[in-house]
This record gives C-alpha cells, sequence and structure tokens, in this order.
C-alpha cells in the first residue's frame, strides 16, 4: 500500500482477508482436518512391519566357560484389518463431520471478518464526515460571532448576544477537537 493511497471498500477487505491471522488460522484447520481424514481411512489399508534383533547363543563348552554368540536376527509382518464392528468407518464418518466444521468455521471467520472491515470501513467515513460538518459549524459560528459582535458595536443587539455566540464558537471549536481526534483514532 502506498502512502496516502486511497482504498476502497473491496480493497481494505481483500487486505484483511489476505492478512487475517484468524483466517490464516481457519485455513490450517480446515488442512488438518483434511488430512486426519484420510489417516482415518489409512486402517483400511495393510501395514507392513520390519525389525532387526540380536541374539545371543550359547555355544559348545570351553574349558571354564560357555562360549557365547551374537547372531543378528530379522522380523517381516503384513497384517490387514478385517473387520472392526464398524469402528473404523465410523472414525472415517467423524471426520469427514470434523472437516465439514472446519469449513463452517473458516466461512463464519470470512464473513465475520468481511462485516468487522464494512463496520470499521463506515466508521471511519462517518468520523470524516462529522469533522467536516464540525468544521462547517466553526465557520458558521464564526461569521455569527462577527456579525453579532458588529451589531452589539452599533448598538442593536446587547451585550448578552454576543457572549451567547461567543459561547457556541467555543462549542463548536471543542466540538471540532473531538470529532478531529475521533477520525484520528
Amino acid at each position: 500500500i502506498e502512502e496516502n493511497a486511497s482504498l476502497g471498500l473491496n480493497d481494505c477487505i481483500k487486505i484483511a482477508l489476505n492478512n487475517s491471522p484468524v483466517i490464516k488460522r481457519y485455513i490450517l484447520n480446515m488442512n488438518i482436518a483434511s488430512s486426519t481424514v484420510g489417516m482415518a481411512k489409512s486402517a483400511y489399508f495393510p501395514t507392513i512391519g520390519v525389525g532387526v534383533s540380536y541374539d545371543q547363543r550359547m555355544g559348545r563348552r570351553r574349558h571354564a566357560g560357555y562360549d557365547t554368540r551374537t547372531l543378528p536376527g530379522f522380523d517381516a509382518s503384513l497384517s490387514q484389518l478385517l473387520w472392526d464392528f464398524g469402528k473404523t468407518m465410523a472414525d472415517v464418518r467423524m471426520e469427514k463431520f470434523n472437516k465439514i466444521a472446519a469449513e463452517f468455521d473458516f466461512d463464519e471467520g470470512v464473513l465475520t471478518t468481511i462485516f468487522n472491515v464494512k463496520l470499521k470501513y463506515y466508521g471511519v467515513l462517518a468520523a470524516k464526515s462529522l469533522m467536516e460538518v464540525a468544521r462547517l459549524n466553526v465557520q458558521m459560528n464564526e461569521r455569527n460571532y462577527q456579525r453579532t459582535q458588529a451589531y452589539y458595536e452599533e448598538g442593536i443587539r446587547s451585550k448578552i448576544d454576543v457572549v451567547n455566540a461567543e459561547a457556541n464558537l467555543s462549542d463548536s471549536k471543542i466540538a471540532l477537537v473531538q470529532a478531529e481526534n475521533t477520525y484520528k483514532n
């Protein structure tokens, strides 16, 4: 984003969706849920096991003791799930439901992010408009004060009218400062 660039609502939404840590977390959760479905389905596949061992064997008797030798051993196994009374199918279904839930969480996160961006965007526009209204109100009260002061000097208005115009001008300046602070925050 360039400095002093003007961003529209769609630009702000795209930036928020691309940089939101909440959205990134939901994407990771969807990926995890997809992989756990595959892990649950893997119980249907055969498993292969391989192992290595060392055995000590007693040999022939020598003078005062036995001769021992270490012999390597190799193991290999193949196993296949035949029936587990529906447990694996229930696990697969549960993981599919978890995946659907993760997708709904992602959708909810996207919609919440878009809503929050719109809320902030229109809040900034409203604050900017209120600041402009406050600025015009100050200008109007300054002209009213100057006109009332001129009428007072001509004897057409009383001193209380000048004091009231000055109080209105001060109030409008305070409202302008508050509107500027709201816009900056």
